[in-house]
C-alpha cells in the first residue's frame, strides 16, 4: 500500500495537470510535449505508442520508465535515449531538444522548463531571445527590402542599357544598309571610270608592242644581212658550202672535222641567197657564229659598202613603216629612230673595229639573242596627257570606293561589338535575377 501510494505521488509531481474546459470534456497537458500533440496524450485510461508498436495504462507516461520504444510515452523525463522533450519558450519560439537533456541541472530550455524537478532555478530568457529574434528579424527584412530595391534598380538600369544597346544597333544596321547602298553606287562609278582607262592603257600598250615588234625586226634583219655579208666573201650574193665551212665553230661535233654533208644540212641546198639565209640559215647558226679574221682592209671596205646598202634600204623601209604609223603617239616614232640611229652607229663601230684589228685571230658578231635582250630591255614609254586624266579619274573613283568599303567593315564591326554586349549582358541579367 505504501508502494502504490509513493508511486501516485511521483507520478503526481512529474506530471501537470491544466484544465482546459471544452463542453462536458477535459483535457490533460503534459510537460515536454507540443501542443500539436496534446489530442495523443489526452487519454486517461491507455497511452497509444505514437509509432503503434504498442499500447499501455496511461499511468505508465511520463513515469520515468522507457515503456514505447520510441520514446513517446516519456516526454518529459529522461527515461527513453531517443526521445523528445519540448520547450514550450512562452513568449518565444518553441524547441525541441533530447529527452536526456532533462533535469541535467543545465537550462537549455529558456523558460527553464526542462529543469523543473531540479532545485536549480532558471532565469527566464525568452523574453530577450524574443526581442533579440525580433531585432534580427527587422535587420533581415530591411536588409531584403533593400536588397529587393537594389534588385529592381539593377534590373531596370539592365534593361534600360540593354534596350540603348538594341536601339544602337538598330541604327547600325540602317546604317550599313544606307552605306551598303552608297557602296554599290561607288562600285559602278569606279567600273565606269576603270572601263576608259582599262581601254586607253591597252591602247597604250598595244602602240608600244607593236613599235617593239618594229624596232625588233629591223634589229633581226640589220643582223641577219651582216652575218650573210660577211659569210659571203665572194660577194656572189650567195652563201655557199665552202664558205660557210670556214666557220667551223658551228659545228656541233667539234671533236671531228666540219664536213660537208654538216654544212649542207645547214644550209639545205648547195647554197643560199639572202631570203633563203633567212628563212633557213639565220636562226641555227646566230647563237654560235663568229666572224672570221679579216684579212685585209679591202675586205673591210667592201662590208663597209655592203653595210652602207644595208642601211640605206632599211632606212627607206622604216621611213615607210613611219609614215603608215606618223598617226600614232609622237614619242613611239622619236623612239624608233633613235633606236635605229644606235643601231646605224653600231654597224659604223663594228666597221672600225675590223679596220683597226683585223689581225685579232676571232671577233664576234652580236647575236640575236643579244639584241633580244637589248630590246626586251626597253621600258614602256609615258602615258599620254589624255591617258593621265583618264586614269586620275580611275584613281579618285577607286579611293571614294575603298573609303566606302572601309566605312562598311568599320560599321560591321561595330554591330558585331554590340551584339556581343547585348548577348553577355542578357546572360549575365538571366543568371544574376532567374
Amino acid at each position: 500500500m505504501m508502494l502504490l501510494s509513493s508511486y501516485i505521488t511521483s507520478v503526481l509531481i512529474i506530471t501537470v495537470f491544466a484544465t482546459i474546459s471544452s463542453g462536458n470534456i477535459e483535457h490533460t497537458v503534459l510537460r515536454g510535449v507540443p501542443s500539436s500533440l496534446q489530442s495523443k496524450y489526452a487519454q486517461l485510461k491507455s497511452f497509444a505508442c505514437l509509432d503503434g508498436s504498442s499500447t499501455i495504462p496511461f499511468e505508465y507516461v511520463n513515469d520515468d520508465y522507457c515503456d514505447c520504444r520510441d520514446g513517446s510515452d516519456e516526454p518529459g523525463t529522461s527515461a527513453c535515449p531517443n526521445g523528445r522533450f519540448f520547450c514550450e519558450n512562452e513568449g518565444y519560439i518553441g524547441t525541441s531538444i533530447p529527452s536526456h537533456l532533462v533535469g541535467d541541472g543545465i537550462c537549455d530550455c529558456c523558460d527553464g522548463s526542462d529543469e523543473y524537478e531540479t532545485s536549480v532555478v532558471c532565469n527566464n530568457t525568452c523574453f530577450e531571445l524574443a526581442q533579440k529574434s525580433r531585432a534580427e528579424h527587422e535587420a533581415r527584412r530591411i536588409l531584403h527590402e533593400v536588397g529587393v530595391a537594389k534588385k529592381k534598380d539593377i534590373m531596370v538600369k539592365s534593361i534600360v542599357a540593354v534596350s540603348a544597346r538594341k536601339a544602337r544597333l538598330l541604327e547600325l544596321e540602317q546604317e550599313l544598309q544606307t552605306i551598303d547602298n552608297e557602296l554599290k553606287e561607288k562600285e559602278a562609278l569606279k567600273q565606269l571610270a576603270e572601263a576608259p582607262e582599262s581601254e586607253a592603257k591597252e591602247k597604250h600598250q598595244k602602240l608600244w608592242e607593236e613599235q617593239r615588234a618594229i624596232r625588233e625586226a629591223i634589229a633581226h634583219d640589220n643582223q641577219m644581212r651582216e652575218m650573210f655579208a660577211d659569210i659571203d666573201t665572194n660577194n656572189d650574193s650567195l652563201v655557199s658550202i665552202e664558205e660557210l665551212q670556214k666557220h667551223t665553230e658551228l659545228d656541233t661535233d667539234q671533236e671531228n672535222e666540219f664536213t660537208v654533208e654538216e654544212v649542207r644540212s645547214i644550209l639545205g641546198a648547195d647554197s643560199v641567197n639572202l631570203d633563203e639565209f633567212n628563212v633557213t640559215v639565220f636562226e641555227q647558226i646566230s647563237n654560235s657564229y663568229q666572224k672570221l679574221p679579216q684579212p685585209s682592209t679591202e675586205a673591210a671596205t667592201h662590208l663597209e659598202e655592203v653595210t652602207e646598202k644595208i642601211d640605206e634600204a632599211l632606212k627607206q623601209e622604216e621611213e615607210k613603216k613611219t609614215t603608215t604609223t606618223s598617226g600614232t603617239e609622237g614619242y613611239y616614232e622619236e623612239d624608233t629612230n633613235h633606236h635605229h640611229d644606235d643601231d646605224s652607229d653600231h654597224h659604223h663601230h663594228d666597221e672600225d673595229a675590223d679596220h683597226h684589228h683585223h689581225e685579232e685571230t676571232i671577233t664576234t658578231v652580236a647575236t640575236s639573242l643579244d639584241h633580244g635582250k637589248h630590246i626586251h630591255d626597253d621600258t614602256v614609254p609615258q602615258y599620254d596627257d589624255e591617258t593621265k586624266k583618264l586614269m586620275e579619274i580611275a584613281d579618285h573613283a577607286r579611293n571614294e570606293y575603298n573609303e566606302v568599303e572601309r566605312k562598311v567593315h568599320d560599321v560591321k564591326r561595330q554591330i558585331e561589338f554590340v551584339f556581343l554586349i547585348i548577348f553577355l549582358s542578357l546572360n549575365r541579367f538571366y543568371a544574376t535575377f532567374f
